[in-house]
């Protein structure tokens, strides 16, 4: 069982000699509880609870590490309000949970840009906080680099909270779900051109009041008690087969 579909290809090649019903995929999703209107039932909303004052909120919850990282985007914005392109105040990248002892980096880039001013970077929050920081943002902000087969679990959070994703990713399992489920634009952070256009575009949609989903993801097809149902299922046919196999039979306790 794979949760990303090139990570199902990848392990099917391995095994030529075996069919492809022996590789399942069930993607990974969100945990229901976590979500859940005052009525009890998962909350679909997209309501925007921001406060703000005509400026585009960009949140981003986690640590960064390894070489995921957001010196590309910092540099863009950096480098439109050079251009005259971008005014302070249109743009706010939040940094949730990357602060860390003797960690400065995000803030440093930014400096070096003169714009330290629209990146803040704060400590980390509780998963509860984040959420709500989440709910309040107007796009939030996706990191996937150099690992091709994977999808950071952050994202099936993001698409329950159901607000426009902006993606920097190469190509890879992140981008085919992105553009699968029209979350939002996704561009290689290697292109900084793409990435300034990508912002100027959602600086744009933002203040035309037009920041919305361009597709309409089911939500409730990353919900977590789906997940269970379908491993359960697969559970289940594994040991039927295996109980009307005599020799699985008798490796069975």
């Amino acid at each position: 069982i794979m949760n990303t579909e090139r990570s199902r290809e990848a392990i099917m090649s391995r095994y030529p000699h075996l069919p492809s019903s022996k590789f399942l995929l069930i993607n990974n999703g969100y945990d229901p509880q976590d979500f859940l209107n005052d009525e009890g039932d998962c909350d679909q909303s997209s309501q925007n609870n921001s406060d703000s004052n005509g400026t585009m909120q960009i949140v981003h919850t986690g640590a960064f590490y390894g070489k995921r990282n957001v010196d590309a985007l910092i540099q863009a914005i950096g480098e439109l309000v050079s251009e005259g392109k971008l005014k302070r105040g249109e743009i706010s990248l939040d940094l949730v949970g990357a602060a860390r002892p003797g960690r400065n980096r995000e803030i440093e880039i930014a400096s070096s840009y003169g714009i330290e001013d629209m990146v803040v970077v704060s400590p980390p929050l509780s998963h509860s906080k984040c959420l709500g920081r989440l709910r309040d943002a107007d796009v939030l902000l996706l990191v996937q680099t150099d690992a091709p087969q994977c999808i950071p679990g952050k994202v099936f959070e993001y698409i329950a909270v159901r607000k426009p994703i902006f993606t920097l990713a190469g190509s890879g399992a992140t981008a085919d779900l992105v553009a699968q489920e029209e979350l939002g634009p996704c561009v290689d952070p290697q292109d900084i051109t793409q990435v300034k256009e990508a912002v100027l575009k959602l600086v744009k949609s933002f203040q035309d009041g037009e920041l919305t989903l361009e597709g309409r993801p089911t939500v409730e097809t990353y919900n977590g008690r789906n997940q269970m149902n379908q491993f359960d299922e697969a559970f289940r046919h594994a040991m039927q087969a295996a109980t009307n196999d005599p020799a699985a039979r008798k490796r069975l306790p």
